[in-house]
């Protein structure tokens, strides 16, 4: 599988610095800004959800938010998409319904990876992350039945927590290279709140 897929991104002059596969019959490439996904055609359903990586810009340095779910799994806050929501739209509702706090969502970042359900046989997940900001007067509370805690961790130490090491590589190539960017341009990108 990940021989075809190789053939197919060179001939439509994707580029790629690793090809690797994260679930059967699934090929991921990533390079330093893209993460691609070619899927061999099959019966196997997606769930589709959205969320942040939230940060929050302490003294010693960003630390990143991780939820615990009541099931016990760790995660950034993120959730199925409802009716007609764009991916922001989800992402905004779910992080403030699993942290209890409106974040400022940065442009500019957006990465999306996939994962097989252990639990649901022959479904997969999509997720499609952004990049939020909570500020030092900003009071973390875990939604009530839904959410165990709520941490705020080094990188490493919140990429830790997660279960999937391709997530954990993609993350944490996008997030260094969302702050080389953001430190290189100077600008503030932040959103609004909402």
């Amino acid at each position: 599988m990940i021989e075809p897929a190789m053939a197919l991104l060179e001939r439509y002059g994707i580029p790629f610095d690793a090809v690797y596969t994260n679930t059967p019959g699934t090929v991921v490439a990533e390079d330093k800004f893209w993460l691609w996904t070619v899927r061999s055609q099959g019966e196997k359903k997606w769930e589709k959800s959205c969320g942040a990586i939230v940060f929050f810009n302490s003294n010693a340095g960003p630390k990143f938010v991780v939820v615990q779910e009541m099931a016990g799994a760790y995660s950034m806050p993120k959730g199925h998409m409802e009716g007609n929501e764009t991916e922001i739209e989800t992402a905004q509702r779910e992080v403030y319904e699993e942290i209890g706090v409106k974040p400022a969502f940065l442009d500019g970042f957006r990465m999306e990876y996939e994962y097989d359900l252990p639990d649901k046989l022959g479904t997969g997940k999509h997720v499609t992350v952004f990049l939020a900001e909570v500020y030092a007067d900003d009071v973390l509370t875990p939604r009530e039945g839904e959410i165990k805690q709520i941490e705020l961790l080094p990188l490493e130490e919140a990429l830790a927590r997660f279960k999937h090491e391709s997530v954990k590589r993609s993350l944490k190539k996008r997030i260094v290279l969302s702050r080389r960017e953001t430190d290189e341009s100077g600008q503030d990108r932040r959103r609004n709140r909402n």
